[in-house]
């Protein structure tokens, strides 16, 4: 529904960057819903080669690098430039929005959605908080400090938060000293991602934490100024 809902800011012949691509769905949809029509290019670190072959049978170019430090043609320009769940893993934020800045056309959209320090979860589990999910999490940005970081060549449109369960079964995690990857002999393994009852659980907090403010993730749509 996001991405529904994002597809209203862009023309129908537009030219998309997804940082951070993965596996393409969010291309591909967006691709889908607009029709085919345009430029969809996705950037991201040493994916497969068959993850790099579906990226191009579905019509999507790949780039493999660091986008802060990307050196793109100078007349290269976008139309949207996504970063879900990714500014958070860049060592150098600000000069990632410069590089939004240099290559979306003005007008042009970010689309944002990352870790929102100022939720419940943070709030009751602290430091164990599994959005900070060291050492991967470099930089955590509350909505105020990513207004700050956008500053005067964005003008945010949409800021609406979202719940992510998966965050207070990490902190529980955390807080028992359970690896995050691998399983132990621990009573308390049946705290994990695949539990349906505990993601259930928890989704019913979030939500109610997401009606007061407080949810575990944030997401920011702006346009170039």
């Amino acid at each position: 529904g996001r991405y529904r809902r994002l597809a209203r800011f862009l023309p129908a012949e537009s030219a998309i960057l997804d940082v951070g691509v993965g596996d393409g769905h969010v291309l591909r949809y967006l691709r889908e819903l607009l029709g085919g029509r345009g430029r969809y290019v996705g950037l991201d670190l040493n994916l497969s080669s068959q993850t790099q072959l579906v990226l191009r049978r579905h019509g999507i170019e790949y780039i493999d690098g660091v986008f802060e430090a990307h050196p793109f043609e100078p007349e290269t320009r976008f139309d949207l430039v996504i970063m879900t769940q990714v500014i958070e893993h860049l060592w150098h934020p600000k000069e990632a929005v410069q590089q939004v800045v240099r290559l979306l056309r003005p007008g042009g959209i970010l689309f944002i959605e990352t870790p929102n320090p100022a939720c419940l979860g943070r709030m009751i589990q602290r430091f164990y908080w599994g959005g900070y999910h060291y050492p991967r999490h470099l930089n955590i940005f509350s909505a105020s400090g990513m207004r700050t970081l956008l500053g005067a060549d964005f003008e945010v449109l949409v800021y609406k938060q979202y719940a992510n369960p998966a965050f207070w079964i990490m902190g529980s995690r955390n807080r028992k000293g359970l690896n995050s990857v691998h399983t132990s002999a621990s009573s308390w393994e049946f705290v994990n991602a695949k539990s349906i009852p505990l993601l259930c659980y928890f989704m019913g907090v979030e939500v109610i934490a997401s009606v007061f403010g407080f949810a575990a993730n944030h997401r920011f749509v702006a346009r170039r100024t």
